[in-house]
């Protein structure tokens, strides 16, 4: 199957970004380019029967608007070979219908913007970036409004020591997604992992019944040591440099996105996992929180379902 990267194209969520940063990507990875615009207001009027044949009017109006757009849209980045294809989707539900676009395509990658969410929003998972973080099975490119800078760092949090139910299989595919990243633009790739300390589990162990004092200082010495431990043989097994690794203490959502600032980069690699019956709810928890804060680009990945399985199984 041809090499393909699918760019979902909302109006009110920074379109000419997210085709602009498809078609860097599809030049990059020498793919062809599929521009799938999804507006379904219009959509609702044309399969309401109680609308008026004015509203229809309107209805059909907006269609023709929307085709225009996405024709312009493919005319600005359609040049130099690139070889551009357009899907006009104007039907309910949106995450459906890219669901099945990227099962035909096959995607390396699905390019979708990204606006700051309610906490309604996340509390719900109703949205569509939720839906799509829960559900589609291809690495998601959430584009930010910012220029995307070639060299740009890459920074890739991994979790080697496997916590949150988190498997083996999602850090190896965070890590091959950063280094093809970091091959095709020359950026500089670095990891990142954090941990939790022991302070907040000692506070609460102290208000039990008969508390007993914890090591604090000793405990959370031997969790820094054991996650270092970990993390130095993942990069040295992938070849990446001691001084490219990153540990610190504190949340996902809290450090990622001040350490993605800081240290300018152009994308951060994190995973997100599937689950079933009421944990449903809470896929991709940290990315949830992170999302919205990270200022950067954001590539979600998921693990090989089939080695997912297998872990959770044994």
């Amino acid at each position: 199957m041809t090499n393909s990267i699918l760019a979902v194209i909302e109006l009110d969520n920074y379109p000419e970004i997210v085709t602009q940063r498809a078609a860097w990507l599809a030049r990059l990875c020498d793919a062809e380019l599929t521009l799938m615009l999804c507006e379904p207001k219009a959509g609702l009027l044309h399969d309401s029967i109680f609308m008026a044949a004015e509203v229809q009017q309107i209805a059909d109006e907006m269609q023709e608007l929307e085709l225009k757009t996405l024709e312009q849209l493919k005319a600005g980045v359609a040049v130099d070979g690139l070889v551009v294809h357009t899907e006009h989707n104007y039907k309910f539900p949106v995450v459906d219908r890219v669901l099945d676009i990227s099962e035909q395509l096959n995607p390396i990658y699905v390019v979708k913007g990204m606006h700051y969410h309610r906490p309604s929003e996340r509390a719900s998972m109703t949205d569509i970036d939720w839906q799509l973080i829960r559900k589609l099975e291809y690495p998601l490119w959430f584009a930010k409004p910012k220029t995307y800078k070639d060299t740009a760092k890459i920074i890739a949090a991994v979790d080697p020591t496997h916590g949150h139910d988190k498997p083996a299989a999602l850090d190896e595919k965070i890590i091959m997604h950063a280094k093809r990243v970091s091959n095709f633009t020359g950026g500089k790739l670095e990891l990142i992992h954090t941990y939790e300390r022991m302070e907040e589990i000692g506070s609460l162990a102290m208000r039990s019944f008969k508390p007993e004092k914890l090591p604090i200082d000793e405990l959370d010495e031997r969790i820094k040591r054991e996650h270092s431990e970990r993390l130095l043989a993942f990069a040295e097994k992938h070849g990446i440099d001691a001084d490219a690794v990153h540990q610190l203490p504190g949340r996902p959502h809290e450090i990622l996105p001040v350490f993605s600032r800081t240290h300018g980069a152009g994308l951060l690699i994190m995973g997100a996992l599937a689950r079933s019956s009421l944990k449903q709810r809470f896929v991709g928890n940290t990315a949830q929180r992170t999302l919205d804060h990270v200022d950067c680009d954001v590539l979600v990945v998921h693990p090989n379902h089939a080695a997912q399985a297998q872990e959770e199984a044994a």
